[in-house]
């Protein structure tokens, strides 16, 4: 069977009362290349239009662009186009990952360059803090000798049994003081309760932005977290389902939590629309040569940032 070909369409309003010249907003709406995903091409669409922009890679591996507007801007929308080609995935048998207390084991106070990356995703994070509350929250889920993917995927049942999902709470996210006391709230929400769930035992856990197949409102956009595991790598959790990630999920963002994983850095209250949809595609549509009425750009996967193309913002769809 000949690996998929998916396109995304993402829409991202901000309200921006307020704006002053000089500022800028940093999105994130580019897709990972990774070993299961592979980005085809990727084009944005920015009204209105940015007097200045800029790309690169964040500290997380993210491809990021800083936009720059003039001052009276009150509202910023985005459409961001992708084509993704997708691998069947991985077999993981939880079963066969090795104990919970040899992962801790290893990562803990080691220093070699090999683990550097991942020791990052044990620590508190600007919304993930561990604490002895979450801590004896999981360890009822990682009990002596429990193979760790199984020992979190029980955790993740847990999370879905006991904190009820939200949708008016997508995109908010609420300390977790909040989400203790009230055991509710958004998709961002509990996968900040299973990242400190797992960083209180000393696991290491990363939250992911992505698509999905669309739940009943219509939106392939959604949140959920990962933990590692030395052997297979790191593992999907989603924590409203209570189960593992299904095969074909597009990874868009990785980070500590929703700051460093979410599709911008504005405030959360002020993003009005985060929007997508995604479907299987064919192939993808010819690219219209250059000079035409409806420019096009197609991002080479590895090559295309920092963006050098200044009217890359202004991309619209190709014709036919």
């Amino acid at each position: 069977m000949p690996p998929r070909i998916r396109r995304i369409l993402h829409r991202l309003i901000l309200e921006t009362p307020g704006f002053r010249r000089g500022n800028t907003i940093g999105i994130r709406l580019t897709p990972r290349t990774l070993r299961d995903q592979q980005r085809l091409g990727f084009r944005l669409r920015v009204d209105p239009t940015p007097a200045r922009n800029r790309g690169g890679v964040d500290f997380g591996g993210n491809r990021s662009c800083r936009l720059g507007f003039p001052g009276g801007v009150d509202r910023i929308e985005c459409h961001a186009e992708t084509w993704i080609q997708t691998g069947p995935g991985t077999s993981l048998l939880p079963a066969l990952s090795p104990p919970w207390e040899s992962v801790t084991t290893l990562l803990s106070g080691f220093a070699a360059p090999r683990w550097t990356e991942i020791q990052q995703h044990l620590y508190a994070s600007p919304w993930v803090r561990p604490s002895t509350r979450w801590a004896d929250y999981a360890r009822t889920s990682f009990i002596p000798g429990i193979p760790v993917l199984l020992g979190a995927l029980d955790l993740v049942r847990r999370v879905s049994r006991d904190f009820r999902h939200q949708r008016g709470l997508d995109g908010l996210p609420t300390p977790l003081e909040g989400l203790w006391k009230d055991r509710m709230g958004g998709r961002e929400d509990l996968a900040h309760v299973v990242l400190a769930c797992l960083r209180s035992v000393g696991l290491p856990a990363r939250m992911v932005s992505g698509y999905r197949t669309a739940d009943d409102t219509g939106n392939a956009y959604h949140s959920w977290a990962s933990v590692f595991c030395p052997v297979t790598g790191w593992f999907s959790l989603d924590p409203r389902t209570g189960a593992c990630v299904e095969p074909g999920a597009v990874v868009l963002n990785q980070g500590r939590d929703f700051s460093e994983a979410g599709p911008t850095d504005w405030p959360p209250h002020l993003v009005s629309c985060d929007l997508a949809v995604m479907e299987e595609v064919d192939a993808m549509p010819s690219t219209p040569t250059a000079g035409g009425r409806d420019p096009a750009i197609v991002w080479d996967p590895e090559s295309a940032f920092p963006w050098q193309h200044e009217r890359a913002l202004e991309l619209q769809h190709p014709p036919g």
